[in-house]
């Protein structure tokens, strides 16, 4: 929807709210590269639009009404910087997403209490108890 001069606006909660899904895809945008998709099923989704490495990739942000305009803007702004770093922002969040399940069973487990004298390095431990894919997913999160 363009605004003064061309340039398109930036997206409104009140228009976010009046979207009604259609036949196809809608996209809403709201800067940045970042939209919220309205499915024709009705959903609201954020999406972020980049480029790594001359590759166009698309970002999963987030489900409307769960993650307001406010805070899918704050995690677009993460994900801008950690572009500007040179990172992917969607590799992060799927490391993220594997360092949360390899590290929750440890913290809750025995070998917490006496790391030390069990094993030396925790990293070789967790990787003793998890399953092939957990160690594949952890080796390639401490290769850096």
């Amino acid at each position: 929807m363009p605004g003064k001069a061309g340039f398109a606006m930036a997206l409104r909660d009140v228009a976010i709210r009046n979207a009604k899904p259609g036949a196809k895809a809608i996209k809403l945008t709201d800067g940045g590269g970042m939209f919220l998709l309205v499915t024709p099923a009705g959903g609201k989704l954020w999406r972020l639009k980049y480029r790594v490495d001359g590759r166009e990739k698309l970002l999963a942000i987030g489900a409307y009404p769960e993650i307001g305009l406010g805070e899918a803007r704050r995690r677009r702004e993460e994900a801008r910087e950690l572009i500007a770093l040179g990172k992917d922002p969607t590799r992060q969040k799927q490391r993220d997403k594997v360092r949360a399940r390899v590290w929750r069973p440890y913290e809750q487990s025995v070998f917490r209490q006496h790391p030390r004298h069990l094993v030396g390095n925790c990293c070789h431990m967790i990787v003793a108890v998890r399953s092939a894919s957990s160690r594949c997913a952890l080796k390639n999160l401490t290769e850096r």
